[in-house]
């Protein structure tokens, strides 16, 4: 028998520590170990302890004899934390990108941009709604701080992002027909404005049935009262706010907090309140932990509408974060490139899959061709692997620092797209031999293999072959196999 995390186990005949506890629902984080085959040792995050102080890899080590195995605790956390810390000096690449990252709302902007290309409109209209909540709106006035990050202006311009987000919203269609299933608490947003709407969203999307209370006539705030209908005609703004009433939000004019309605009256009758307007600080609330005012979440001069936007949905999910199953968690992990040489660039733009002819004046957006043109020109910095990336998500739970080893030096961007079916980018592996071991156990060749010596060991097809022609049959195996995105298969411009 084996006992782990204190349960008596009895692991099949030859079983390793990784079968027995994966067996019995026992989670145990791991990279490089593939069912059926061998270990291989070389990720090192499913460590864990033996007795007291003993630390090895569950992935090898047998589970018979009578020991006590623990899968946590601060000595095996603080081991993979590190293990991992190494490996993220091995890997170069973009989580998110630069567009992504600077976004205040942190929209998925190469996801929108992606859909636009595809032809999908409705689509990267709802990936924009989700994000910014007001797409119409911050495709008319948002300063856009993502095209001022847009790696593709180190080539010629950058994507016009504004614009492609106007459209969408313009073209895309209706706001959301059906109403979030509304369950649990109820929670009271006060104010109309961008932070207000966008509180109001987040809360809904929850599941919360919210109520918006706003001291004007019509919901909009400074949006509606500050900006010259010029710049925001009144019809683009209204289509936003029906897309957040869409979701079930409600919302209740004229109702000025301190003359017809107080925080502490809200706070009785509300699981949460959000104060996104100026309120006297004489009207309760303070020190009340279910109200949030979004002033306390980030300056209230922070600026730009898009600000207000993630300054209300940052408050929202602070007030109904513990109803909704804990504390909201910071941004996830996000590995970055850093900046490239000029070498660097032009061989990320050639094989981003991108239209690469230079422009020196941005176009108009604003039929399907125009958009689907500006479209192409999107580098598609982010990952393809993102959202279902092992290492990002360890990383994240492990707290891992990726600069805790910087001297050591990073390799140089590459990638190998070949016929563009399946992409490797060399820089974002991290030696883990998953794609070797799967090729060579199906007789694949000439398959990947590991080229060099010490730190330097690369993995690569041989010859700068096609990765697809050097994976043969094992190709989309390896693909999904792939723990941190470095084999993708091909999008954007590719297919």
């Amino acid at each position: 028998t084996v006992r782990i995390d204190g349960r008596e186990l009895v692991p099949e005949p030859g079983a390793t520590i990784l079968e027995t506890a994966e067996r019995a629902g026992i989670r145990i984080p791991r990279l490089c170990a593939i069912d059926g085959m061998e270990p291989f040792n070389s990720c090192m995050i499913c460590l864990v302890e033996l007795g007291k102080g003993e630390l090895v890899p569950a992935c090898s080590y047998p589970a018979g004899g009578t020991v006590d195995v623990s899968t946590g605790g601060s000595c095996v956390t603080e081991a993979r934390r590190r293990a991992l810390e190494l490996l993220l000096t091995e890997h170069r690449g973009d989580c998110e990108g630069p567009c992504t990252r600077s976004c205040p709302a942190g929209l998925d902007i190469p996801g929108m941009i992606g859909l636009i290309g595809a032809g999908d409109i409705r689509g990267a209209l709802a990936l924009a709604r989700s994000g910014v909540v007001l797409p119409g709106v911050m495709g008319r006035i948002c300063a856009a701080p993502c095209e001022r990050a847009c790696r593709r202006r180190l080539h010629d311009l950058p994507v016009s992002i504004r614009l492609l987000e106007g459209f969408a919203a313009a073209f895309g269609g209706g706001a959301e027909t059906e109403p979030v299933l509304q369950t649990g608490m109820s929670v009271a947003i006060i104010g109309a404005g961008p932070a207000g709407l966008s509180a109001a969203a987040a809360a809904a999307r929850a599941g919360f049935p919210t109520v918006v209370f706003d001291a004007n006539d019509l919901p909009g705030g400074a949006l509606r009262y500050a900006v010259s209908r010029e710049e925001l005609p009144e019809e683009v703004l209204d289509t936003d706010i029906e897309g957040v009433r869409a979701l079930g939000v409600l919302f209740e004019q004229n109702r000025r907090v301190g003359s017809d309605l107080s925080v502490e009256e809200l706070a009785a009758d509300f699981g949460a309140v959000v104060v996104t307007a100026p309120v006297p600080r004489s009207e309760g609330g303070e020190g009340n932990p279910s109200v949030v005012y979004t002033d306390r979440v980030a300056p209230a001069a922070a600026g730009s509408a898009v600000r207000a936007v993630a300054r209300g949905r940052d408050a929202a999910l602070a007030a109904f974060g513990p109803a909704a199953g804990g504390p909201r968690k910071g941004r996830r992990f996000d590995s970055r490139y850093g900046r490239f040489s000029e070498e660097e660039l032009a061989r990320f733009v050639s094989t981003s899959g991108a239209e690469t002819e230079k422009r020196e004046a941005a176009g108009p957006v604003s039929t399907p061709e125009e958009a689907r043109s500006e479209a192409r020109r999107c580098l598609r910095c982010d990952c393809a692997a993102k959202d279902d990336c092992a290492l990002r998500r360890y990383a994240g739970e492990y707290g891992a620092d990726i600069g805790r080893f910087r001297g050591i030096e990073r390799v140089p961007f590459a990638r190998t797209s070949g016929s563009a079916r399946i992409v490797y980018e060399e820089g974002k592996c991290i030696r883990c031999g998953v794609c070797v071991r799967i090729a060579d156990s199906r007789g694949v060749t000439p398959g990947f293999g590991f080229a060099g010596r010490g730190y330097g060991v690369r993995v690569r097809p041989p010859f700068g072959e096609d990765p697809v022609e050097a994976l043969g049959a094992a190709a989309d195996l390896c693909v999904r196999s792939c723990p941190t995105g470095a084999l993708s298969f091909g999008r954007g411009g590719q297919t």
